[in-house]
């Protein structure tokens, strides 16, 4: 069969490889935001619940090509939706004369009618989804029921914070292996050492949410015997400057059920010297505050970086000092690459010293 797997703009590739590296897929096409594939329902359901980098996971039953509204065609639903509760959610992009609303209220109808079925928004028992960008419409059923992209453990926040998909695609970008020793000078919230451990550990994202899932209740699901997790070999360094911030990486961490795989520390950025000895750390990942010291940043991490270490920067806004920087202090930059979080473009850097 054929399935997509949506995720975030920008991030596309890294979701592909992770879809391959989990399941023996097929990569037929990558777009904007989608990742199209083929694969068995066992496979589609073991992506939906190891995947990290991914927002939504969706069995293709028809894909079409549409200008208006009346073109949306349903496909045989008999075996899917037999006395059983639906919801239609749509996900639309680009210019059209109506949107993702009317098509969930006029697909809806149409199914309840066609089917004899009933809606449920709260609790449905299967999810319809549209995804339609442009003139290309798929139209399938959801294996996710949640944006898989958001971390039930993010119970402390803050301003700033990084999507967990994309903090684990950063990791990816970082090539970052269960042996690594990794730090997160600017961990706030603790979203990017959170990650690391649940994926060094092999630990899925969703281990405490299974029953939210909606693959759950499409067919007998044993999610259970992909929860075989590995122990960490190295080690996950959590700083901070701030104290209330390593306090809400500490819950967060607890939450996810991986505190013990993580070393908190309140440090100022210009101390970093002291609290590590020289070319101790393999790979620095970290989302750039705003306001920050580049030259010291930098200084810090030409110190601490391990020969060949990579230091992977997450920014909100692009600029040509970073790089400028980043040379004076014998850093090459390797990769550069936006990534769209909501409305947010954020730029990753992936620097080798």
């Amino acid at each position: 069969m054929k399935a997509l797997v949506l995720t975030n703009k920008g991030i596309e590739k890294t979701s592909s490889q992770e879809t391959t590296e989990l399941i023996k897929a097929k990569i037929l096409e990558i777009k904007e935001g989608i990742v199209e594939i083929e694969c068995t329902k066992e496979e589609l359901t073991k992506l939906t619940y190891m995947g990290r980098t991914f927002n939504k996971t969706i069995q293709i039953l028809d894909k079409q090509k549409i200008r208006n509204i009346q073109d949306i065609k349903i496909p045989d639903l008999t075996q899917l939706i037999k006395n059983k509760k639906i919801r239609v959610d749509c996900e639309r992009e680009g210019e059209h004369e109506f949107n993702s609303f009317e098509v969930e209220n006029k697909i809806g109808k149409q199914i309840t009618q066609t089917y004899k079925t009933q809606i449920d928004f709260k609790n449905p028992d299967v999810i319809v989804f549209i995804k339609i960008e442009q003139e290309q419409c798929w139209i399938g059923i959801d294996y996710a029921g949640i944006d898989l992209g958001k971390r039930y453990y993010r119970i402390f926040l803050g301003k700033e914070a990084l999507r967990g998909n994309i903090a684990a695609a950063l990791l990816k970008l970082a090539e970052y292996k269960n042996k690594d020793k990794i730090l997160d000078p600017f961990c706030r919230h603790g979203i990017i050492p959170i990650e690391a451990a649940l994926m060094a550990t092999k630990t899925s994202v969703n281990k405490y949410i299974k029953e939210k899932l909606a693959v759950t209740k499409l067919f007998k699901q044993n999610l259970e015997k992909y929860d075989k997790t590995e122990k960490l070999k190295g080690e996950i360094i959590a700083s901070d400057p701030n104290f209330k911030h390593i306090y809400a990486a500490k819950k967060n961490a607890k939450i996810a059920g991986i505190i013990k795989n993580i070393t908190f520390s309140r440090q100022e950025l210009q101390w970093l010297d002291v609290k590590f000895k020289k070319e101790q750390i393999d790979k620095i990942i970290t989302l750039l505050p705003p306001k920050n010291k580049q030259d010291c940043f930098f200084n810090q991490a030409e110190y601490i970086l391990k020969e060949k270490g990579k230091l992977i920067l997450c920014t909100i806004k692009e600029t040509e000092e970073l790089e400028k920087t980043a040379k004076t202090h014998n850093f090459k930059i390797r990769a550069k690459q936006k990534i769209m979080q909501g409305q947010q473009e954020l730029t990753a850097y992936v620097f080798e010293k």
